[in-house]
């Protein structure tokens, strides 16, 4: 279905910033790359956590799904709106969501997955490391080509053998939640920002609390109101 701005309200974007309205609500983000090919967008009011790209479309194809221009606006504003609708869901439903995500991270962590994922991490940071090199002159662009074309082509061959498992482990760990707003989203995007808030939320537990004395100035540690370890 193609997408229509006059789906959404008092959409403005002005650079790399982007703003709409969804039923009375002004959300904000960022599109911090935009190309012909692909575009990517990232929420950052009245949530933040979570990006979401979309593209890759053959060259032939620019003339007519190129994200440069008007196209790429109403992809952009779609793509925020579904990253909102999310958020927004997992807000309300954060404490029965995050109970479940023990379940798949226990489900996906069988011996053939650990074994890829360790593989993408060592290639990732030899990514970053050609990176560094080439920003620091230590190698030419041509060194580098070489170098990251059989890496980054592994990558992708790795990313097609664990996102089938990724994909059939989310939906039977979450089938409870029919009523997830995923859009368009992966479902990498999804778990990476409820690992975020789960995070975030492990952070805020472990926060001691503070309770002002009735001299002005004077904080003091409240060992009853500190969490449970």
């Amino acid at each position: 279905m193609e997408e229509n701005l006059n789906d959404l309200e008092n959409i403005k974007i002005e650079g790399e910033h982007i703003e709409i309205e969804i039923d009375g609500v002004l959300v904000h983000g960022i599109i911090p790359n935009r190309s012909h090919g692909e575009i990517e967008v990232r929420i950052t009011r009245p949530y933040h956590g979570i990006m979401h790209s979309s593209g890759h479309n053959m060259v032939q194809f620019w003339q007519f799904t190129s994200y440069i221009g008007p196209k790429g606006d109403v992809r952009a504003a779609s793509i925020l709106a579904d990253l909102y609708h999310f958020c927004a869901y997992v807000e309300a439903h954060k404490t029965a969501l995050l109970s479940t995500l023990p379940e798949f991270d226990t489900a996906l962590d069988d011996p053939d997955t650990i074994v890829i994922k360790q593989r993408m991490r060592t290639i990732l940071q030899k990514l970053k490391s050609h990176n560094f090199d080439l920003s620091s002159g230590s190698m030419d662009s041509v060194q580098y080509q070489q170098q990251i074309a059989p890496l980054k082509e592994e990558m992708k061959n790795l990313s097609y053998e664990i996102r089938p498992d990724i994909y059939h482990l989310f939906m039977a760990s979450f089938q409870a939640y029919e009523g997830l707003p995923m859009g368009r989203l992966h479902v990498q995007t999804a778990l990476d920002y409820l690992t975020t808030v789960r995070r975030r939320e492990s952070e805020k537990e472990a926060k001691p609390h503070l309770e002002y004395g009735s001299q002005a100035g004077v904080v003091v540690w409240s060992l009853s109101r500190l969490p449970h370890l």
